[in-house]
């Protein structure tokens, strides 16, 4: 009878060696724990504008229809980039250049000319559910317009409000409308002299987050 339990504590210490030894081996080749996915930092993308309506403020005289300091705008169509830096989900700030053709007063003997803008982002979005999102976004910046006779140029400020929907972590889509106002002044023969553009806008575009 002495010997009983000598033997059962022997299988005892047996099984405590095996068992320690499967969780020592368990605990070796356990997967590491995954890290949390970090939200991407940049975006860039592709903006295109159609600017049905607008005013022009400028300095015009006519035989005809005598002296003009405003008149409407002929339509014009915009395109652009952006490259936006996000601090947290809701706020992100950048910078994007835009092109602006066929700007024009709509008064008889005006030449044509198009405007090239570089602009500031500070963009605030929040989110309405997991793949929509609503955005305001204001750009200040200073554009010149290049016509025939003179290069007026001045400083710009754009309002926009719209909404962003994501296809995927990658990519998404988006809508917005706004308001684009130019100050820009004459800097040929008659220096000083108003030639600012200012539009409704409307736009479309494509967003890639890096």
């Amino acid at each position: 009878m002495s010997g009983v339990p000598t033997m059962t504590g022997r299988r005892w210490a047996r099984l405590r060696s095996t068992a320690l030894c499967v969780a020592v081996a368990l605990l070796a080749h356990a997967p590491a724990p995954a890290r949390a996915e970090q939200a991407p930092r940049w975006r860039t993308g592709l903006r295109f504008s159609f600017m049905p309506v607008g005013t022009f403020a400028l300095n015009y005289f006519d035989s005809f229809v005598g002296s003009v300091d405003s008149a409407r705008t002929i339509c014009a169509l915009g395109f652009g980039a952006f490259l936006d830096y996000s601090f947290n989900p809701y706020l992100a700030v950048g910078v994007g250049p835009d092109a602006v053709l066929n700007v024009i007063p709509d008064v008889p003997h005006y030449d044509g000319g198009h405007m090239f803008n570089i602009a500031a982002r500070v963009r605030l979005s929040y989110p309405l559910t997991r793949r929509l999102r609503l955005h305001a976004t204001i750009t200040p910046g200073y554009g010149v317009i290049f016509k025939s006779l003179d290069t007026p140029r001045g400083f710009t400020v754009g309002g926009y409000a719209g909404s962003t929907l994501h296809l995927s972590r990658m990519h998404a889509v988006f809508l917005e409308v706004g308001y684009l106002a130019g100050f820009q002044r004459t800097a040929g023969d008659h220096p000083g002299e108003r030639y600012s553009p200012s539009y409704l806008v409307t736009s479309c575009g494509w967003q890639l987050s890096i």
